[in-house]
Protein backbone atom coordinates (compact mmCIF):
# COMPACT_ATOMS: atom_id res chain seq x y z
CA UNK A 1 0.00 0.00 0.00
CA UNK A 2 1.40 3.48 -0.98
CA UNK A 3 2.05 5.76 1.27
CA UNK A 4 -0.56 8.04 -0.32
CA UNK A 5 -3.60 5.04 0.30
CA UNK A 6 -2.35 4.65 3.54
CA UNK A 7 -2.77 9.14 4.50
CA UNK A 8 -6.35 8.42 3.05
CA UNK A 9 -6.85 4.99 5.19
CA UNK A 10 -5.60 6.83 7.90
CA UNK A 11 -7.74 10.18 7.20
CA UNK A 12 -10.91 8.54 6.16
CA UNK A 13 -12.93 8.73 9.14
CA UNK A 14 -12.39 12.49 9.77
CA UNK A 15 -11.80 13.50 5.97
CA UNK A 16 -14.68 15.63 5.69
CA UNK A 17 -14.23 17.74 8.78
CA UNK A 18 -10.82 18.53 7.56
CA UNK A 19 -10.97 18.75 3.63
CA UNK A 20 -11.03 23.04 3.21
CA UNK A 21 -12.37 22.54 -0.91
CA UNK A 22 -15.66 24.62 -1.04
CA UNK A 23 -18.75 22.38 -1.55
CA UNK A 24 -21.12 25.12 -2.62
CA UNK A 25 -18.88 26.37 -5.16
CA UNK A 26 -18.99 23.08 -6.61
CA UNK A 27 -22.78 22.80 -6.48
CA UNK A 28 -23.15 26.54 -8.25
CA UNK A 29 -21.06 26.20 -10.89
CA UNK A 30 -22.27 22.98 -11.64
CA UNK A 31 -25.59 24.90 -11.87
CA UNK A 32 -24.32 27.44 -13.62
CA UNK A 33 -22.82 26.06 -16.27
CA UNK A 34 -25.67 23.13 -16.50
CA UNK A 35 -23.36 20.82 -16.74
CA UNK A 36 -25.62 17.57 -15.07
CA UNK A 37 -28.79 16.24 -16.48
CA UNK A 38 -30.97 13.91 -14.55
CA UNK A 39 -30.48 11.22 -16.83
CA UNK A 40 -26.61 11.36 -16.18
CA UNK A 41 -24.52 8.16 -14.85
CA UNK A 42 -21.87 10.01 -13.29
CA UNK A 43 -18.33 8.76 -12.05
CA UNK A 44 -16.56 10.60 -9.45
CA UNK A 45 -13.18 9.51 -10.01
CA UNK A 46 -11.27 9.37 -6.70
CA UNK A 47 -14.32 10.75 -4.96
CA UNK A 48 -13.60 9.42 -1.61
CA UNK A 49 -16.66 9.29 1.17
CA UNK A 50 -18.58 10.76 -1.40
CA UNK A 51 -18.82 14.27 0.04
CA UNK A 52 -19.47 15.70 -3.28
CA UNK A 53 -21.52 12.94 -4.83
CA UNK A 54 -23.90 13.22 -2.23
CA UNK A 55 -24.77 16.80 -3.52
CA UNK A 56 -25.61 15.35 -6.35
CA UNK A 57 -27.49 12.37 -6.21
CA UNK A 58 -31.08 13.64 -7.05
CA UNK A 59 -29.89 15.44 -9.93
CA UNK A 60 -28.70 12.48 -12.15
CA UNK A 61 -29.97 8.87 -12.69
CA UNK A 62 -26.80 7.08 -11.00
CA UNK A 63 -23.32 8.31 -9.53
CA UNK A 64 -20.91 5.98 -8.95
CA UNK A 65 -17.91 7.28 -6.63
CA UNK A 66 -14.83 5.13 -7.47
CA UNK A 67 -11.69 5.31 -5.08
CA UNK A 68 -8.56 3.47 -4.17
CA UNK A 69 -9.13 3.51 -0.66
CA UNK A 70 -11.01 1.35 1.01
CA UNK A 71 -11.84 2.91 4.25
CA UNK A 72 -12.84 6.35 2.16
CA UNK A 73 -15.34 4.01 0.93
CA UNK A 74 -16.72 2.54 3.88
CA UNK A 75 -17.47 6.37 4.69
CA UNK A 76 -19.24 6.36 1.77
CA UNK A 77 -20.95 3.60 2.43
CA UNK A 78 -22.44 5.51 4.84
CA UNK A 79 -24.44 7.63 2.24
CA UNK A 80 -27.82 7.25 0.50
CA UNK A 81 -28.07 7.02 -3.62
CA UNK A 82 -24.29 6.31 -4.04
CA UNK A 83 -22.73 3.01 -5.57
CA UNK A 84 -19.21 3.06 -4.11
CA UNK A 85 -16.53 1.21 -5.60
CA UNK A 86 -12.71 0.60 -5.02
CA UNK A 87 -11.27 1.25 -8.52
CA UNK A 88 -7.47 2.20 -9.47
CA UNK A 89 -8.11 5.54 -11.36
CA UNK A 90 -5.23 4.03 -14.23
CA UNK A 91 -7.33 0.74 -14.62
CA UNK A 92 -11.00 1.53 -14.41
CA UNK A 93 -13.41 -1.60 -14.14
CA UNK A 94 -15.74 -0.11 -15.98
CA UNK A 95 -16.71 -0.89 -19.94
CA UNK A 96 -16.13 1.80 -22.42
CA UNK A 97 -18.39 4.56 -22.92
CA UNK A 98 -20.48 3.42 -19.18
CA UNK A 99 -20.74 7.45 -17.74
CA UNK A 100 -21.90 11.01 -19.31
CA UNK A 101 -20.57 12.63 -16.86
CA UNK A 102 -17.03 12.26 -14.74
CA UNK A 103 -16.49 14.09 -11.66
CA UNK A 104 -12.80 14.59 -10.29
CA UNK A 105 -12.62 17.04 -7.23
CA UNK A 106 -9.24 17.79 -5.51
CA UNK A 107 -7.74 14.74 -6.70
CA UNK A 108 -6.41 14.89 -10.11
CA UNK A 109 -2.96 15.91 -8.57
CA UNK A 110 -2.92 12.28 -6.58
CA UNK A 111 -2.60 10.16 -9.48
CA UNK A 112 1.11 8.73 -10.27
CA UNK A 113 0.22 7.51 -14.08
CA UNK A 114 -1.82 11.16 -15.23
CA UNK A 115 -1.48 10.40 -18.83
CA UNK A 116 -3.20 6.98 -18.21
CA UNK A 117 -5.65 8.35 -15.94
CA UNK A 118 -6.89 10.92 -18.89
CA UNK A 119 -6.99 7.92 -21.35
CA UNK A 120 -9.10 5.63 -18.88
CA UNK A 121 -11.29 8.78 -18.55
CA UNK A 122 -11.58 9.07 -22.03
CA UNK A 123 -12.13 5.17 -22.69
CA UNK A 124 -15.04 5.13 -19.94
CA UNK A 125 -16.85 8.34 -21.04
CA UNK A 126 -19.67 9.02 -24.16
CA UNK A 127 -19.08 10.58 -26.80
CA UNK A 128 -20.03 14.48 -26.34
CA UNK A 129 -19.72 13.62 -22.54
CA UNK A 130 -17.97 15.92 -20.08
CA UNK A 131 -15.67 16.12 -16.61
CA UNK A 132 -15.91 18.76 -14.27
CA UNK A 133 -12.17 19.43 -13.00
CA UNK A 134 -11.39 21.31 -9.90
CA UNK A 135 -7.53 21.43 -8.59
CA UNK A 136 -5.50 23.43 -5.97
CA UNK A 137 -3.61 26.61 -8.21
CA UNK A 138 -0.14 25.48 -7.26
CA UNK A 139 0.83 28.97 -7.28
CA UNK A 140 -1.54 30.07 -4.95
CA UNK A 141 -0.12 30.31 -1.34
CA UNK A 142 -2.45 27.84 -0.64
CA UNK A 143 -1.44 25.34 -3.29
CA UNK A 144 2.21 26.32 -2.06
CA UNK A 145 1.18 24.98 1.22
CA UNK A 146 -0.17 21.98 -0.07
CA UNK A 147 2.92 21.55 -2.41
CA UNK A 148 4.52 21.31 0.60
CA UNK A 149 3.05 19.63 2.90
CA UNK A 150 2.38 16.78 0.54
CA UNK A 151 6.24 16.55 -0.20
CA UNK A 152 7.11 16.32 3.64
CA UNK A 153 4.45 13.29 3.53
CA UNK A 154 6.05 11.55 0.78
CA UNK A 155 2.73 11.70 -1.03
CA UNK A 156 4.35 11.80 -4.68
CA UNK A 157 1.54 14.57 -5.79
CA UNK A 158 2.04 15.96 -9.48
CA UNK A 159 0.37 19.75 -9.10
CA UNK A 160 -0.61 21.38 -12.54
CA UNK A 161 -1.08 25.12 -13.55
CA UNK A 162 -4.59 25.97 -15.54
CA UNK A 163 -2.65 26.28 -18.79
CA UNK A 164 -0.59 22.92 -18.01
CA UNK A 165 -3.23 20.81 -17.09
CA UNK A 166 -5.95 22.29 -19.93
CA UNK A 167 -3.08 21.01 -22.14
CA UNK A 168 -2.80 17.26 -20.66
CA UNK A 169 -6.18 17.21 -21.52
CA UNK A 170 -5.88 18.94 -25.24
CA UNK A 171 -3.40 16.42 -26.34
CA UNK A 172 -5.09 13.58 -25.27
CA UNK A 173 -8.41 14.87 -28.33
CA UNK A 174 -10.22 16.88 -25.52
CA UNK A 175 -11.56 20.34 -25.85
CA UNK A 176 -11.33 22.15 -22.43
CA UNK A 177 -12.78 25.24 -21.10
CA UNK A 178 -11.54 27.33 -17.53
CA UNK A 179 -14.85 27.95 -15.94
CA UNK A 180 -13.24 29.35 -12.98
CA UNK A 181 -10.17 30.58 -12.20
CA UNK A 182 -10.01 32.21 -8.58
CA UNK A 183 -7.43 32.30 -6.05
CA UNK A 184 -6.48 28.63 -4.64
CA UNK A 185 -8.76 26.23 -6.76
CA UNK A 186 -9.57 26.37 -10.72
CA UNK A 187 -12.11 24.20 -12.39
CA UNK A 188 -12.53 22.98 -16.15
CA UNK A 189 -15.00 21.68 -18.04
CA UNK A 190 -13.49 19.03 -20.52
CA UNK A 191 -15.36 17.69 -23.05
CA UNK A 192 -14.68 14.28 -25.21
Amino acid sequence: MSIKIKFFEITAPFYEKIHFSGKEKIVQLTEKERFFEKSDRVLDLAGGTGRISQLFVKKVQEIIVADASEKMLAQCRKKQGLKCEFALAEKLPFPDQSFEKIIVIDAFHHFQDQAKVILEMRRVLNNNGKIFLEEINPRSFGGLLLKIAEKILLMGSKFHSTKKLKGLFEKSGFKVEIVDRPHSFYNLIVTK
